[in-house]
């Protein structure tokens, strides 16, 4: 099966952990989705801002922490590897994610499934996640400024 996937183009690969490769996916996703979406920025522009290591690491504790609480090996180190992989105009770097594009066409976006979910454990482990929980709010209030426009 997993041959028949590769040759149809679609580079799938076997994971020991498919909750860790889910996590890590997300953890990418909770960082450089919103971010982007809240900055108007591409993938490269927000490698190249001085606060974006900072505002990186700061969501990456809490999910961490989160992660740690739900018994999922989660690797801040790897998610940094991966989004500075993205950087790069030639990797990804002039993508816009697509929470930005959601926005930009004044369509709800995943926030709920990614910060809003880790809001969500959270209060579940009795962890606070208040860097989520701002992010989470800003985009949603995004949203609701695309629907009031």
């Amino acid at each position: 099966m997993l041959n028949l996937l590769n040759e149809a183009g679609l580079q799938a690969s076997l994971v020991k952990n498919v909750h860790e490769s889910i996590w890590r996916k997300a953890g990418f996703n909770s960082v450089i989705n919103p971010l982007s979406a809240l900055l108007n920025c591409n993938v490269a522009e927000f490698g190249q801002l001085n606060y974006g290591t900072q505002l990186t690491d700061l969501i990456l504790e809490e999910i961490n922490a989160v992660a740690q609480a739900e018994g999922i090996p989660f690797s801040v180190r790897i998610i940094k590897q991966m989004l500075e992989a993205q950087f790069n105009p030639q990797a990804s770097g002039q993508h816009y994610p697509s929470m930005h594009q959601d926005l930009n066409k004044q369509r709800l976006t995943e926030i709920d499934f990614l910060n809003g979910y880790i809001v969500k454990l959270g209060r579940k482990h009795q962890l606070a996640t208040p860097v989520n929980q701002m992010i989470t709010g800003l985009i949603h209030s995004k949203e609701q400024l695309g629907q009031l426009g």
